[in-house]
């Protein structure tokens, strides 16, 4: 029964949905290649160059890196080891994005959109040492922030469908991290 309440619940904001856009690619936290993204937004016309889009990303990458480690024991002393770590660092956004779309003036077929986005990220960041004799230390933080993006999108039409490249940086505000991607998506105003 749920599952017929959520369907009628959908089906109006379809009405008023312009398109509805995933993008996946790289998501870099140091490096622009380190890491993954995929998002997935519904986009609203406000008018013929202007657009909403609740927007939803989530952003992942694994650093190997070699250098100097800090943690405390049990007992609470802070130790220092000169080892090789390995990080990830998980981010997703619910942010709602203002597209501007100068070229929807000129052009039908071609979709350049320039935008940022406000609203809420969670982090988890995690790590895990392993010592020359084999012990292993665990570690995780974790925290929930607002967050500030930027995107640029170049989307080419075919038909009700399209294509297109992302740029971007995402959550700004807090740890931030760079996006580049390939963008597919559907048009349900033609």
């Amino acid at each position: 029964m749920k599952q017929i309440a959520y369907l009628f619940l959908f089906i109006p904001i379809l009405t008023f949905a312009q398109s509805l856009n995933s993008s996946l690619g790289f998501a870099g936290f140091g490096d622009p290649v380190d890491g993954y993204y995929f998002s997935f937004d519904i986009s609203f016309p406000i008018s013929k160059s202007f657009e909403v889009a609740p927007t939803f990303t989530f952003a992942s990458n694994t650093d190997f890196d070699h250098g100097k480690f800090f943690y405390r024991t049990i007992d609470g002393l802070l130790k220092e080891e000169d080892l090789e770590n390995n990080r990830g660092r998980q981010v997703g956004t619910a942010e709602m994005f203002i597209y501007f779309k100068p070229l929807m003036l000129f052009h039908k077929d071609i979709d350049f959109k320039i935008g940022s986005g406000f609203g809420v990220s969670n982090h988890t960041y995690s790590f895990y040492v392993v010592d020359e004799e084999g012990n292993i230390t665990l570690g995780s933080e974790y925290g929930l922030n607002y967050s500030f993006s930027l995107r640029i999108i170049y989307n080419y039409h075919i038909k009700n469908y399209y294509f297109g490249v992302v740029v971007g940086a995402s959550d700004l505000i807090s740890y931030g991290n760079s996006l580049i991607g390939m963008q597919f998506g559907i048009s349900l105003d033609r």
